[in-house]
């Protein structure tokens, strides 16, 4: 089994398989030491016994060796080889004739390779005759190692039923162990899916061994700080989005490649795209602008953002065509967003409709040129009645120079003629009304009193 194979076993199935292998090589051990004391013991046996029949077998054939009584000789080792694990007798007078007795051979049960591996063989046995000096020939006893092979083969298939036992009860007790065991690891993966799917109030009841209980207690609390961090991010983001939906500037914010993520609702009046219609669509379809004097499409601030990554202020005369054709003054500037590495992630693009502060500012242009080309002399003056700007007219009716006024009050060109309560009542009715009108009379700065 390749390592890539194993890999892609279940943990249970690894564990499974690396117990069995360890019992199956253990017990096959056992077995091959066990079955070898039994053949050596049974090759010890055979010879003991094959001794112990040639020990018995010559008193019973000494008599009738010694009257050369065949008959009789032949009957007792018929006797003998039927009684006893002997093969076969033969006995073998002085002049070479001689007598075989053997019985029907045992069949051996066991297949070849097992009788080759216990190495029991069928051993033979010869002794001389000797009675009274005389030879009277001689005993040759063979044993039959069949019964004995057997009866290892049937010990070696009682020790292996007994290891597939063995095998079968720990395979039984490993897996009911594991899959109790794994149970809590089981409930550790459904609990990290449902974190992935994003379901963060996902826990899981303590159980398992002690190791497993502490990473449980781990996981909750992770998964309950993560829940509190995504709390805390969603407030975050709710908050940014109001602030973004509340400010008087148009917002709009894309990805890396210029679709649009985000845009408020003061961008959603001046492009004439609501935020369902803009969302994922390219910059370059919903902020459209133009030079304003030229006529010529501009270049989109977003686009060089993403390419230079600078921040890009307005320029002058930009125009913002809506998607209902109608045109807008607008000053806009675009500036990238980072991650910490500083990879560029999106772009935020800030604008706003310049048509009433060109209008304030042509109403303020104005009244600058009316300051400047009254007949009549006119004094600005603070909260504290000093002098903060006249107009030429001033300067030519009292003969002061603009300097030389700026931070005097209009007390420098009292001319005595009118009291104190004069200017008091004078000012009390300009705070209440913001206005007042009379005479007064002033000094010039060459001294001459005029009204």
């Amino acid at each position: 089994m390749s390592l890539r194979l194993l890999a892609r076993l279940s943990l249970v199935a690894r564990l499974m398989l690396g117990a069995g292998f360890a019992i199956v090589v253990t017990g096959s051990l056992w077995l091959w030491v066990a079955t070898g004391k039994d053949a050596d013991f049974a090759r010890v046996q055979i010879e003991n016994r094959l001794a112990e029949n040639a020990e018995s077998l010559l008193p019973s054939l000494s008599e009738w060796v010694v009257i050369g009584d065949y008959a009789n000789i032949e009957q007792v080792l018929r006797l003998w080889v039927k009684h006893t694990d002997i093969e076969s007798i033969t006995w073998t007078n002085a002049s070479g004739q001689a007598l075989t007795a053997s019985d029907k051979i045992s069949a051996v049960q066991a297949p070849g390779w097992f009788v080759h591996w216990s190495a029991v063989a069928s051993p033979q046995l010869s002794r001389a005759l000797v009675l009274g000096g005389h030879h009277y020939g001689q005993v040759t006893l063979v044993m039959t190692a069949a019964p004995a092979i057997n009866r290892l083969w049937e010990r070696f298939l009682s020790h292996l039923t007994l290891l597939a036992l063995a095998l079968g009860l720990v395979s039984v007790g490993v897996l009911l162990i594991l899959r109790n065991g794994l149970r809590p690891l089981a409930a550790l993966n459904q609990g990290a899916c449902a974190l992935e799917r994003g379901d963060l109030s996902a826990r899981i009841r303590p159980q398992g061994s002690p190791e497993l209980v502490r990473v449980i207690d781990a996981f909750n609390r992770m998964a309950e700080r993560l829940q509190a961090v995504q709390a805390a991010i969603s407030q975050e983001s709710e908050r940014f989005c109001v602030t973004l939906n509340s400010i008087g500037d148009g917002v709009i914010a894309t990805d890396a490649e210029g679709r649009i993520e985000f845009i408020n609702p003061v961008a959603e009046a001046l492009t004439g795209w609501t935020a369902a219609e803009a969302a994922r669509r390219s910059i370059l379809q919903v902020f459209s602008i133009i030079d304003e004097i030229s006529r010529q499409e501009m270049d989109c601030p977003v686009g060089r953002v993403i390419r230079e990554g600078v921040v890009v202020g307005s320029t002058n005369h930009t125009v913002l065509i809506a998607r209902d054709g109608s045109e807008r003054p607008i000053a806009d500037s675009a500036a990238p967003m980072r991650q910490s590495d500083g990879q560029i992630t999106g772009v935020v693009l800030v604008f706003r409709d310049q048509t009433q502060d060109r209008q304030t500012l042509s109403r303020l242009t104005l009244a600058a040129s009316v300051f400047e080309n009254s007949l009549n002399g006119v004094v600005v003056t603070d909260t504290e009645q000093r002098i903060i700007e006249v107009n030429p007219a001033f300067t030519r009716i009292t003969g002061y120079s603009r300097e030389e006024v700026i931070g005097q009050t209009p007390r420098l060109l009292a001319s005595g003629r009118q009291d104190s309560a004069f200017y008091a009542a004078m000012w009390s009715q300009i705070m209440a009304t913001g206005q007042w009108r009379g005479e007064i009379w002033n000094r010039h700065k060459d001294g001459h009193i005029y009204p």
